[in-house]
């Protein structure tokens, strides 16, 4: 399973799989959170990208989640994009998370 996991990961960091189908996969997963536990995911993967020498990531992640404190359905909308825009961002997603998205792939 981890290889599998590593495999897609790779797939969508290199551009193989599209950003449409990261972002589609990531609605349908992020779709079903509750708003608490997005904002832990969102937050955990923005400390994950300043670690990983990733600081602009690491901000525009920050950013989203003090921009949408309080909107729930924005949040969701703006993560989805984001991964649709961006979809090797996903890799800075705690591996528990990313696994939901990239299962759906």
């Amino acid at each position: 399973m981890f290889n599998e996991l590593e495999g897609m990961m790779q797939k969508v960091t290199s551009g193989e799989i599209d950003g449409q189908t990261v972002g589609q996969a990531a609605d349908a997963r992020i779709g079903d959170m509750n708003h608490d536990e997005l904002k832990q995911q969102v937050t955990t993967a923005a400390n994950n990208a300043s670690q990983n020498g990733s600081p602009d990531v690491a901000s525009q992640l920050f950013t989203l989640v003090q921009d949408y404190e309080s909107n729930p359905q924005g949040l969701k909308s703006e993560v989805v994009t984001l991964l649709r825009n961006n979809p090797q961002i996903v890799q800075h997603f705690a591996p528990e998370f990313a696994q939901t998205i990239l299962s759906a792939l």
